[in-house]
């Protein structure tokens, strides 16, 4: 690719949400799951890392039924030391969406983990696809891994996945200026 081509295209049909042209497959709706994957410094998996699972409504509540559930919230089962602890995200989704994944620290600092630059885009263009984040330097196919905060106390990973694009400028904004927490601020 990188001798005869400069670019590569992908053609997807475009879905249409108009309530009345279902195509027959109901409406519709994006669901996944995720697993966290721990490496060494060379991005080599060393195995899984546990998390239990919650629901959690706008507010940041935990709840039973995740019917009434805004998100999923996983919580590490072990505690990892930042700053030594590196990490991937093996990430499942039934249809085609965008994903962003991002970092909120105890200081209420956001870092943008993906897409981790402006050439790279958020589209996951498959049905029924796992990917697991970061995705490998494309031209060197180094090993990219994510690292745990040193300077943070707490960390929150937000990943979301929307059927449109979003402005992840202004989310981060949002974020930081909002007196809300940021389940609230993502959900409005």
């Amino acid at each position: 690719m990188k001798k005869y081509g400069s670019y590569a295209l992908e053609l997807m049909d475009k879905e249409s949400y108009d309530p009345k042209v279902t195509r027959d497959l109901g409406d519709p709706k994006i669901t996944g799951s995720l697993n966290f994957i721990q490496t060494n410094d060379f991005g080599n998996i060393i195995g899984d890392m546990p998390v239990s699972r919650y629901y959690v409504d706008a507010n940041g509540n935990t709840v039973t039924d995740h019917n009434s559930a805004t998100f999923t919230h996983y919580k590490f089962s072990n505690n990892y030391k930042g700053g030594s602890t590196f990490f991937k995200i093996q990430f499942m989704t039934n249809a085609p969406a965008f994903v962003y994944i991002l970092d909120i620290d105890d200081k209420k600092t956001v870092s943008k983990l993906f897409p981790y630059d402006d050439n790279i885009s958020p589209a996951i263009n498959s049905t029924n696809a796992t990917v697991i984040f970061p995705l490998n330097d494309p031209i060197t196919n180094k090993s990219r891994r994510f690292e745990l905060n040193a300077d943070a106390s707490v960390e929150k990973i937000c990943i979301l996945y929307s059927k449109l694009p979003l402005d992840y400028n202004e989310l981060e904004k949002k974020i930081n200026s909002s007196p809300t927490t940021p389940y609230a601020t993502i959900q409005n």
